[in-house]
């Protein structure tokens, strides 16, 4: 019973944490619902939602979002590599554009 109680509270913790993000982010991007479909086709399983990583996947998107707005305003690469790395990503969906792009810059 105690693993189905951590179970829960994580799920539970995971909504709560999900809710914010969502929140925050509704101001900041426009993508928000495009991600949030993408990652949950991901992480809802026989119909049940898995939060906890439903909000992991998101909060990290947002992170590559921001270090990619950053980077951008602070000229830290290329022009040229920023329109690159950005078409790469296009060809990906909303659970991973932004990792995908922030790799390019980085390793390509």
């Amino acid at each position: 019973m105690r693993m189905v109680n951590y179970c829960m509270k994580k799920q539970q913790d995971g909504f709560k944490k999900l809710t914010v993000l969502y929140k925050k982010m509704a101001g900041e991007v426009n993508w928000n619902d495009k991600a949030l479909k993408d990652i949950s086709n991901i992480w809802i399983k026989r119909g049940i939602p898995q939060y906890n990583m439903i909000h992991f996947a998101l909060d990290k998107e947002y992170e590559r979002f921001l270090d990619l707005k950053y980077a951008k305003k602070n000229k830290e690469y290329p022009d040229a590599k920023f329109q690159k790395c950005e078409n790469h990503g296009a060809k990906f969906d909303f659970s991973n554009r932004h990792s995908q792009i922030m790799y390019c810059l980085k390793y390509r």
